[in-house]
């Protein structure tokens, strides 16, 4: 027997009574009946099946249909909602712990998003200014810790990096849709929000479920749900030119993935990149490079060229190389680098 349950028993009828409620409220909504059912049987599950359950039963239901349709227009399969449902009831205990810690039970504290959403902007803090003197005595104590790394360093051999890190606390708002944020400040005391932030944040960090549906489980009950794939991008830049780079990182959460599901994707992160509709870079793109890089590099520290004289340089260089692709003027070459040049910054392609 598991004894970090609750067990509730209700009657047939009171189910009855509540499955009637839910579908009649839901009545007109596009929830799909799959949706519809599976929120109604976990909430009969869990014991909660009163009238002021209606509510967030149905908010279920609506992410159930979305999530299950993620942002990628994968739908989820069977398969991913029992490892879903698994991991759930792997950090019950700890998410009923976390419960008795700051409400006093381990049943769920709230009937609805809505009203974890009040409970949340009541425990939010209040934004405190910071007066100069705060500020200059939190540069002087940087100045200090810096001092101190350093000959830790010296003493240890080794690299430290001290970092920063603004804690937010993400959130469902009661439509489902969007999200909510509160940041919280550091505190020397605990508070019900930071513990929630950390726990959420490992939770979530464990089994790749949103935080933000970590937390609406912890406050509301609510199932949390694991996308077939998620993607995100990286913006990499080095130096003040504008070569800034996009790369895309793809997570997989299902072995259900299919061929045409992964063809899908690659369309998506293509376009992520910028390379949807694009012609990859050739060997005579690269020599083009290769040519004009170098006379411009050995051109530093002599007389200034006009334009027109450095792309005259420039072909009849090229046209030396390649007398079977020769260029009648020089305006052929520039045009070509200029599009090269514009373009090698998004992943390397040329349109």
């Amino acid at each position: 027997m598991n004894t970090g349950m609750t067990l509730s028993v209700h009657s047939g009828m009171e189910r009855r009574a509540f499955d009637r409620l839910v579908r009649t409220d839901a009545t007109g909504t596009p929830i799909p009946l799959w949706a519809l059912n599976a929120a109604i049987e976990y909430f009969g599950d869990e014991g909660r099946s009163e009238r002021e359950h209606v509510e967030a039963c149905i908010q279920l239901a609506q992410r159930f249909a979305q999530s299950y349709q993620d942002a990628e227009g994968i739908t989820a399969t069977p398969g991913l909602r029992i490892t879903a449902q698994q991991l759930v009831e792997r950090f019950r205990p700890r998410v009923e712990g976390l419960r008795r810690l700051l409400f006093g039970k381990d049943k769920v504290p709230f009937a609805s998003l809505s009203e974890a959403e009040q409970w949340i902007e009541m425990e939010s803090p209040r934004p405190r200014g910071r007066t100069k003197k705060d500020l200059r005595e939190a540069e002087g104590l940087f100045r200090e810790i810096e001092s101190k790394l350093r000959r830790y360093r010296t003493l240890v051999g080794r690299e430290v990096v001290v970092c920063e890190r603004t804690r937010i606390l993400p959130y469902l708002k009661p439509d489902g849709d969007r999200r909510g944020w509160v940041t919280i400040p550091f505190s020397e005391a605990s508070t019900p929000l930071a513990e929630l932030e950390a726990v959420s944040r490992r939770l979530s960090d464990a089994t790749g479920f949103p935080k933000q549906e970590v937390v609406a489980y912890i406050l509301t009950g609510a199932q949390p749900s694991l996308p077939m794939v998620r993607r995100s991008a990286t913006y990499r830049q080095l130096g003040e030119r504008p070569t800034q780079r996009r790369s895309a990182v793809v997570e997989v959460f299902s072995r259900d993935l299919t061929l045409p599901q992964l063809r899908q994707l690659h369309r998506r992160m293509r376009g992520e990149v910028g390379a949807e509709r694009a012609k990859p870079l050739t060997r005579k793109h690269q020599a083009v490079l290769e040519v004009v890089q170098r006379r411009k590099r050995e051109g530093v520290g002599k007389a200034k060229q006009t334009a027109k004289a450095f792309w005259q340089g420039v072909q009849q260089e090229w046209n030396a190389a390649h007398p079977n692709e020769q260029y009648q003027t020089w305006r052929g070459l520039e045009v070509l680098w200029r599009r090269i040049d514009k373009k090698r910054g998004k992943g390397g392609d040329v349109r």
